[in-house]
């Protein structure tokens, strides 16, 4: 039976009290009273950390047992983002991930293989050669695709990371797009245009001539029905330090918590 990757990292806010920090400040609290979700990240820097949900927003505060409140990131005095680091710990305390506990007959982990399967996948690249990596299957006309590139394409240009854009689908546009994807050389220009609307990717005189990619297609919709994935985009990546291998089904609702594993 095909191991269902059906992993979703998410944030499970939740609006808690003082247990944890020395108080939670009234601006915090007058947000909880507004609907927000309200979690606490930890003490540094004499500083108690906080994230802020509302809807698909998501920001990040510091409080002073004196009574101080600022919104924003934290910095230590070496210049490294503080923040970054309590968002690797807040994970790592939330959970939902998946490691690829279950191993096949031969002994080889599930995860293992899907990963190598996905390495294996039609896929084009867009960022630094140099930069790891993270795969992401996608649709051509999928909003949110085009969501999480544009909270992921400052850390892309930075070269902090890559993407590997792995275009299927069944509808048209989704397939023409892909087409057009895995045909051009400049992948990153044709991606850039479908995220912003511009059907000129669609150029049917130009698609015609890369009839042959379709397969390429094909062959990524056989993958994700093999292992029975689901959400767009579905994410994939191996972190650079502890080599473990995860997944994000949709989306992901804090691009941060993502780049903590690549910092």
């Amino acid at each position: 039976m095909s191991l269902r990757l059906f992993v979703v990292i998410s944030l499970l806010f939740i609006s808690i009290t003082g247990a944890h920090a020395e108080k939670m400040h009234p601006v915090l609290e007058k947000f909880v009273q507004d609907g927000m979700k309200v979690d606490y990240l930890g003490k540094m820097h004499g500083m108690d950390g906080w994230v802020i949900l509302k809807g698909d927003k998501v920001q990040y505060a510091y409080s002073t047992k004196e009574g101080g409140f600022v919104l924003g990131m934290l910095f230590g005095p070496d210049g490294n983002l503080v923040t970054g680091e309590q968002l690797k710990s807040y994970k790592a305390r939330m959970g939902g991930e998946i490691n690829g506990a279950a191993k096949n007959n031969d002994g080889t982990e599930k995860a293992e293989q899907f990963f190598k399967e996905t390495e294996d996948a039609n896929w084009v690249r867009i960022g630094s050669k140099t930069a790891p990596y993270i795969y992401a299957f996608v649709n051509a006309k999928c909003g949110n695709c085009h969501n999480f590139w544009s909270d992921i394409e400052p850390y892309v240009s930075q070269g902090m990371v890559q993407l590997r854009l792995i275009p299927f689908g069944n509808a048209k546009g989704n397939r023409s797009g892909g087409v057009a994807l895995l045909g051009s050389r400049d992948p990153e220009a044709v991606w850039k245009k479908l995220a912003s609307g511009d059907d000129s990717v669609f150029n049917q005189s130009v698609i015609s001539k890369m009839g042959h990619l379709y397969k390429k297609i094909d062959a990524n919709n056989n993958l994700l029905s093999k292992w029975g994935l689901s959400g767009v985009p579905f994410i994939v990546y191996k972190t650079p330090k502890g080599k473990e291998i995860k997944v994000i089904s949709g989306q992901p609702k804090n691009i941060m918590l993502l780049m903590a594993d690549f910092n």
